[in-house]
């Protein structure tokens, strides 16, 4: 007997570990926080389901999670960036508003840099996200797919639904080891229990993606941004072991990113990933020298002349514009072509008309004609290689 009570104080003491390692670690590689938070949201169009009846449980989401959360402020100093907290706050305000949920009051937090690059949400929403993640996070519209990630598991109560499955299946692994006096059945029961806690955890990972999308919609911004910044991270994270088998609490990244960009497709959203991730965009401005330029991503690649009674401006929205179109049909480097005509070069995109240039523009720059197509024509084959490797 003394053997069996140290083999069932073990087992209890490995369930407790590993339950409290799901809720309190987070994989930098996977990010977003674990299985804990639950909702109930995702409607048709905007992609959230009725929260369950008000009040039901949610009292005690709310004391475990401020519980936690005193536990999580005491281990790590909060930010105090006033702009940061501000754009966080007001992100997290609207995602919440588009949820329609009522049952609980959210509170979004910074946490030093020694939190890494992570966030987590606690039951009652308590919502967490660390420095390193806010200077990564891109535009406005990847901080929304992160948070309503964050959100989602809170409203769908994901918290209480692993506490639930994880005391359920600790009693199964319990019971084996005491009706079969079996040393050898505390490590496997703790085994079995951790794999069926893990993939319990990852089906909660998938819906929290859905209906973050669904909420990301509803709140104004593009959904898209959820995806390009699994994309992000998941190029960012060489170096971390990404199968880890039981340990596993996020899908991996690659199966992620692919569940997210079926769930787009299936809303048929397009896929506007400069937009989201703010990269590659195009713009036109007037030019200190004179005349006016097209950029992407500040970097010139047209500078235009007034010509031909048009002013510089107004070639530099339309080149813009078409510019802007292009970029968005994924062109390859053998897509950028010249022809020349006289004294003005047509250059195409596609087989499509992207800009004329001319003797004023070759003027203007103090160069002759062909250097500035030269010119040009290497800016947008760069622009081009450097998005094909962006999103590899």
């Amino acid at each position: 007997m003394p053997v069996l009570k140290k083999w069932t104080r073990l087992l209890c003491i490995s369930i407790s570990l590993y339950l409290s390692v799901l809720l309190i670690f987070l994989r930098p590689a996977t990010l977003f926080s674990f299985p804990y938070v639950q909702s109930v949201a995702a409607s048709a169009a905007a992609g959230t389901q009725r929260p369950e009846a008000a009040g039901r449980g949610t009292a005690e989401d709310t004391q475990v999670g401020k519980r936690a959360a005193e536990e999580v402020e005491k281990a790590f100093k909060i930010v105090k960036d006033p702009d940061m907290q501000s754009r966080l706050e007001e992100i997290g305000n609207r995602l919440v508003k588009a949820t329609g949920d009522k049952r609980f009051e959210f509170h979004f937090k910074i946490l030093e840099e020694r939190a890494g690059a992570n966030a987590f949400a606690l039951p009652g929403g308590f919502i967490y996200v660390g420095v390193s993640l806010m200077h990564r996070l891109r535009t406005d519209h990847e901080l929304a797919g992160v948070l309503g990630h964050e959100i989602a598991h809170v409203v769908l109560r994901h918290g209480r639904k692993q506490q639930e499955q994880g005391a359920k299946y600790s009693w199964y692994a319990l019971a084996a080891l005491i009706l079969t006096q079996d040393t050898r059945v505390a490590a496997m029961s703790t085994l079995l229990l951790m794999d069926k806690l893990s993939t319990y955890s990852v089906e909660m990972e998938k819906e929290a993606d859905r209906a973050a999308i669904g909420y990301v919609i509803s709140a104004g911004y593009d959904p898209v941004g959820l995806l390009t910044f699994l994309e992000h991270l998941s190029k960012s994270a060489t170096g971390l072991v990404d199968n880890m088998g039981v340990y596993q609490t996020h899908p991996y990244s690659d199966e992620r990113i692919a569940l997210v960009r079926q769930e787009l497709e299936a809303r048929s959203i397009p896929l506007t990933w400069r937009q989201a991730s703010g990269r590659f965009i195009v713009s036109c401005r007037a030019s200190a020298v004179g005349g006016a330029e097209v950029l992407v991503d500040d970097k010139a690649v047209f500078h235009l002349a007034d010509i031909d009674g048009q002013a510089a401006m107004q070639r530099a929205g339309r080149i813009a514009a078409r510019l802007n179109e292009e970029l968005d049909r994924s062109p390859q480097i053998r897509d950028v072509a010249v022809e020349m005509q006289g004294l003005k070069a047509i250059i195409l995109l596609r087989g499509r008309e992207l800009a004329i240039l001319s003797q004023q523009d070759a003027i203007l720059a103090g160069k002759d004609l062909k250097a500035i197509v030269d010119t040009a024509t290497t800016s947008l084959k760069d622009i081009i290689w450097r998005m094909i490797l962006d999103r590899w």
